[in-house]
């Protein structure tokens, strides 16, 4: 990385070094010479930084950021998120029905607290068709 930054500043200094000269040189017949001139200046001045660049170091250095990287497991996070979704989406359609409920989904089960005289058949008719194949438990409220 040092070859990469010296090389930049080089560039950069040469280039506004050439550019300083070219500013004042006056308006005469020999401008195109001297913008030739500053051209080579630029390029003799960066080549010998180019050729004693590490370039092995450079690119072993570069494959070793790709190289080092870890894999993150997400899958716990997103099996969480999921749940989240799936207790807020039971959750809407209890309220769509005006049942009031606290839905909470965990790996195993779906449990259903119902507000106090909450109708639950109604909210067991609901969990039977949302929850598909997931047990469901259904406390509080008017029980069926």
């Amino acid at each position: 990385m040092t070859q990469i930054r010296h090389f930049a500043l080089s560039c950069c200094l040469v280039c506004a070094l050439g550019g300083m000269v070219r500013i004042f040189w006056p308006e005469n017949r020999f401008k195109p010479v001297i913008n030739t001139v500053l051209l080579l200046y630029i390029v003799a001045s960066v080549l010998p930084v180019w050729a004693g660049a590490d370039w092995p170091g450079l690119t072993g250095a570069l494959r070793g950021w790709t190289q080092g990287t870890a894999a993150y497991d997400y899958s716990a996070w997103a099996a969480e998120l999921g749940r989240t979704a799936a207790a807020a989406a039971i959750g809407a359609q209890l309220q769509a029905q005006g049942i009031t409920a606290n839905v909470t989904v965990s790996e195993t089960l779906c449990t259903v607290e119902l507000a106090p005289g909450a109708d639950a058949q109604a909210a067991a008719d609901i969990l039977r068709a949302a929850c598909g194949e997931m047990p469901w438990r259904i406390t509080g409220g008017g029980q069926p």
